[in-house]
């Protein structure tokens, strides 16, 4: 652990929360999703254009726009057609646009194209449910303001997430009387637009001693799953219909009530015991167990290696100490 003297505050600041909500506000007048048939989209050999007709059947002028590909939109693009992404990458835009359209017209399918601001952002299917950022603030943000301690510690919008990370400093427990190792309740809300993850809020503690924030899975998650849309042999701007928008709105009251629930003192003393606890698990071999650790989440040999380099320099090879290795980690991380 950093001395005292030397420990500075170690979240990602990002932007500031009135940015944020100016800049959901902004996308969520310039976003537009397309429901299409995979045979009415094509792909622009010269610029790796994507574009989409959306003639109707009957129409006397034929309609198509055109959007430049984001990044992610194209590893998904990628994905979907079974090209390797480095090899998708690699590509020049000639050999791109043949593969692509190749698939577009010989495996036909619907897929639901996101885009934003004349960008296509997203690829996907048809199944995706879309659960917006601007829906969330809106359920969020103002259950937060509740509180007149809250502090926003973090928080960002980049081409694939929204986060927010928000202290609550009058909520707090000691960890360990003898040390003060005190803990403070905190809340991580996060979103993908794009298929990049789940819809999530998470409690989580954030540790004074160390200046890092333990995530818990207590919280409320939901995957961008829903329905497939019925069968269509064009392209049209998606809409959701009356059904769905119900069912969002008893899904964001829910998770204004796991908000407010992780907010209490009760609630938080029940994740300040579960890290009590953790200082009585021996770890015994700390090698192995960080390759346990790396295989139940999901972990690359870097991070893997990372985390172990932690948890032996702090010195405690208990599950505590192996906790506390992990989200002092995280603040090695760029992303």
């Amino acid at each position: 652990y950093r001395p005292k003297q030397e420990r500075t505050q170690t979240m990602k600041a990002g932007i500031s929360i009135t940015e944020l909500a100016q800049q959901i506000d902004h996308q969520s007048k310039t976003k537009r999703d397309y429901l299409a048939d995979s045979r009415k989209v094509y792909m622009t050999p010269d610029t790796n254009k994507l574009e989409i007709d959306l003639t109707q059947p009957g129409a006397d002028i034929q309609r198509v726009e055109d959007f430049n590909v984001k990044p992610h939109a194209g590893k998904q693009i990628a994905t979907w057609a079974g090209i390797p992404s480095k090899y998708y990458e690699r590509m020049p835009n000639d050999l791109r646009a043949v593969n692509v359209n190749h698939w577009l017209k010989n495996e036909p399918g619907q897929r639901m194209v996101r885009t934003l601001d004349g960008d296509v952002r997203a690829f996907m299917s048809d199944s995706y449910r879309p659960l917006d950022n601007i829906d969330l603030a809106q359920a969020v943000i103002p259950v937060l303001m509740e509180q007149p301690e809250m502090r926003v510690e973090s928080c960002q919008l980049t081409d694939t997430r929204m986060y927010i990370k928000a202290l609550f400093p009058n909520i707090q427990s000691d960890l360990d009387p003898k040390i003060g190792d005190i803990v403070q309740a905190g809340l991580t809300i996060q979103n993908s637009e794009v298929g990049a993850g789940a819809l999530s809020v998470d409690p989580f503690a954030f540790r004074l001693w160390c200046l890092n924030g333990c995530t818990t899975n207590v919280g409320q998650r939901r995957r961008h799953v829903g329905k497939r849309q019925g069968e269509i042999d064009t392209a049209e701007e998606f809409y959701r219909d009356e059904t769905k928008a119900k069912d969002d709105e008893a899904f964001w009251m829910r998770v204004q009530d796991t908000v407010r629930a992780s907010i209490t003192e009760e609630g938080f003393e029940k994740i300040a015991q579960r890290m009590r606890d953790t200082k009585e698990q021996e770890l015994g071999n700390p090698i192995a167990v960080c390759e346990i650790a790396a295989k139940r989440f999901g972990l690359n040999e870097a991070e893997q290696g990372g985390i172990l380099q932690h948890l032996v320099t702090g010195g405690d090879l208990s599950g505590f100490g192996l906790l506390n290795a992990v989200t002092r980690y995280s603040q090695d991380v760029e992303d």
